[in-house]
């Protein structure tokens, strides 16, 4: 494929480098096995507001489809599905669709 599109993909990541390990947890301590939003590409997303000590968010929803399962910062997804014409809110549950395969998702609004 490399050849035929004449471009160099990168090397396949190696989980033991990374600190993953058989079990697809995190070996040696810290943030080794990350799963970025697949909104705004981040793994650690930073929460504003005073007072908050430089604390920051994880992807906590993620697309109930087994196939595309993508992870989602809560405010993340919030955003992409407040702006969406299709969407729509009950109480403070926003109900839309997952921006990669058009699942249905939700999110509460906080």
């Amino acid at each position: 494929l490399e050849a035929l599109l004449s471009v160099t993909f990168p090397p396949p990541r190696d989980p033991a480098a990374e600190g993953v390990g058989a079990n697809g947890e995190g070996v040696g301590g810290g943030d080794a096995y990350m799963d970025q939003c697949a909104i705004c590409y981040t793994y650690r997303l930073a929460v504003d507001g005073p007072g908050n000590g430089g604390a920051t968010m994880i992807p906590e929803c993620a697309c109930g489809n087994p196939c595309c399962n993508r992870s989602y910062h809560e405010t993340c997804l919030s955003e992409w599905l407040q702006r969406l014409p299709s969407a729509s809110r009950s109480f403070n549950t926003i109900f839309g669709h997952c921006p990669y395969c058009q699942s249905p998702i939700s999110v509460k609004v906080k």
